[in-house]
């Protein structure tokens, strides 16, 4: 046999020696695969107590196994809701009530003042320039004419009419004047150039059967 046929032989033999002295790894315990099993509990506990003691960014392995998704992103937990004070509809009421009561107010201390047509005051009024003047004194700004104040605010109805409430009329064919409600069925208006700024009554006589609508912008 030939020297290198023997080294080729030689070196099969040395590698099934080698193979077969090789040690085999034994299969795992079971108390061994419980504890790695166990572990993935572990690994899901060390991300919660992460979490809550307020590390909100996470940094773990991939394990598909597991579940677990590398770099998680846990959101911040929620503000606590503080749930505002709120205002009682007779607060609002009450506060509304006494405003319109300053507006009617003002506007009967300018009683006798004279009517001018296209005047907006202080010594002097039309309809709607009086209804101007009166409510500026509040910090409201309304529209020039009659015609414009008219849809300003929320419309009510004449039964629930307040003080300070804008009461309109038709006093010629359609609606053309403005005055202000000071309760009692009676609204304080610059009527015309003979009697001026004047009180009248809404419930009966010349303005009973031309009133139109009210609103309220205060």
């Amino acid at each position: 046999m030939n020297s290198r046929l023997t080294k080729f032989l030689g070196g099969i033999i040395l590698v099934s020696v080698l193979i077969t002295s090789a040690p085999k790894a034994e299969p795992l315990s079971v108390s061994e695969q419980i504890s790695q099993e166990n572990n993935k509990d572990g690994i899901l506990d060390s991300i919660y107590e992460e979490i809550a003691s307020g590390n909100t960014s996470v940094d773990v392995e991939s394990d598909e196994k597991s579940g677990v998704r590398a770099n998680i992103d846990v959101e911040a937990p929620p503000k606590p809701k503080v749930e505002a004070r709120s205002v009682s509809s007779n607060t609002s009421s009450n506060v509304s009530t006494n405003k319109g009561q300053k507006i009617a107010d003002f506007a009967k201390s300018l009683v006798g003042k004279p009517y001018r047509y296209g005047s907006t005051g202080p010594n002097s009024f039309d309809c709607s320039g009086f209804v101007v003047y009166v409510y500026k004194n509040f910090g409201i700004n309304l529209p020039r004419t009659s015609q414009a104040q008219a849809y300003v605010g929320e419309r009510v109805s004449r039964e629930n009419l307040q003080p300070g409430d804008l009461v309109f009329s038709n006093t010629y064919s359609s609606l053309s004047h403005v005055g202000i409600y000071i309760g009692n069925g009676k609204f304080v208006h610059a009527a015309n150039s003979d009697t001026g700024v004047a009180i009248s009554s809404l419930n009966e006589g010349y303005y009973n059967s031309r009133y139109a609508w009210s609103m309220r912008v205060y």
